[in-house]
């Protein structure tokens, strides 16, 4: 089975390196590598309800 950290573990460092990384996250929002349009409507085939 998988060792996963503790849920404090995780809130901490969610904590303590997320605000770091706010202009990252709006960088890779406003210029995403693919259109995400262009990309849902490819995967359109690969969706099954």
């Amino acid at each position: 089975m998988a060792f996963i950290r503790s849920i404090e573990h995780i809130a901490r460092k969610w904590a303590t390196v997320t605000p770091g990384r706010t202009e990252d996250y709006r960088a890779g929002v406003e210029n995403p590598r693919r259109d995400w349009g262009t990309a849902t409507a490819a995967a359109e085939g690969a969706y099954e309800a």
